[in-house]
């Protein structure tokens, strides 16, 4: 199964999908991709293609009727031969599907997405993302004109997928933010305070949405 694409308005959140084996491979067909296929896939779609950022990496799983041929089959160790991987990969700026021959070490097909929304963004893409609103001119200005003090806003990104669909936005409330906070997991939370210090202020300002994108 492919991951959903996050809508198209405000994909803040995301994170570049791996699955390792910790044991060796050879199992089972739906077993993940091991260590050595994830780096068989980086290197034949690094060497193929230029500025590269991967969003997604994993197993594209056999067809039901294929597995169950191969449990009736007792389990025979050739079967598993013919792995293949689904990639998801931004490339000059345009959301790639690609589908990888593990066992030729080829390439079978490279499809640009053209539909709605496109892969959410991975942890490097989500820290530029945070700045980006204080760099924006006409954005400073409207906080100057509503007299809101930036030492008391963060940058929230959205945890919910059902919420991808919101613009960004600013909380103008130190509550609002904790219980955003609350809700994620204690790594994304530790990673966020890292570059969004928690705000020192005596009282909450009452609570005011800010579109970004205004």
């Amino acid at each position: 199964m492919h991951p959903i694409l996050a809508p198209s308005v405000v994909p803040f959140f995301l994170t570049f999908h791996i699955f390792t084996l910790s044991g060796t491979h050879g199992f089972h067909p739906l077993d993940p991709l091991s260590p050595f296929e994830l780096t068989q896939v980086q290197t034949l779609i690094k060497n193929s293609y230029q500025n590269v950022t991967f969003h997604y990496v994993g197993l594209d799983e056999p067809d039901k009727p294929k597995v169950l041929s191969w449990l009736s089959q007792n389990q025979p160790k050739d079967f598993l031969h013919n792995r293949v991987a689904f990639v998801m990969a931004l490339i000059d700026s345009e959301s790639h599907e690609i589908t990888v021959d593990l066992s030729n070490n080829s390439i079978l097909s490279d499809k640009v997405y053209k539909g709605n929304g496109y892969p959410m963004l991975n942890g490097e893409e989500q820290i530029a993302s945070i700045g980006l609103p204080l760099k924006y001119a006409p954005f400073m200005a409207s906080i100057i004109t509503r007299e809101y003090k930036l030492q008391s806003m963060s940058t929230i990104l959205p945890k919910n997928p059902a919420s991808m669909h919101l613009p960004g936005r600013l909380y103008a409330d130190q509550a609002h933010r904790d219980d955003n906070l609350a809700k994620w997991t204690s790594a994304e939370a530790s990673q966020f305070l890292e570059h969004n210090p928690v705000p020192k202020v005596k009282s909450p300002i009452p609570v005011k949405w800010i579109n970004c994108s205004a």
